[in-house]
């Protein structure tokens, strides 16, 4: 049989039995990994994108790809998915 300490402070009663583990501190690990996750997803949207503007401008081949003008539009946009995709739970996060 476990034992329960009832009493008035929350945090007394978290730190007083230490197989403890609230809800909160399960949400506050998801909020957590969500940030992790939209910097990420962020940092390479950005990074595509930067790819597809250098590729889209230039003529030759680009970190050893050659692009044409309209394939150098799927990296865009898939950039820009990552980027508002990254932005959007960074700021729900």
């Amino acid at each position: 049989m476990s034992s329960v300490v009832f009493c008035r402070d929350f945090d007394t009663f978290a730190t007083s039995n230490r197989f403890f583990y609230p809800a909160y501190f399960i949400q506050m690990e998801s909020t957590r990994f969500k940030r992790f996750f939209g910097a990420l997803l962020t940092l390479l949207g950005i990074s595509v994108l930067l790819f597809a503007c250098v590729a889209f401008l230039s003529e030759k081949p680009v970190l050893g790809l050659t692009v044409s003008k309209w394939e150098s539009v799927v990296p865009f946009m898939v950039g820009s998915v990552f980027l508002l995709t990254g932005v959007n739970l960074i700021s729900r996060g």
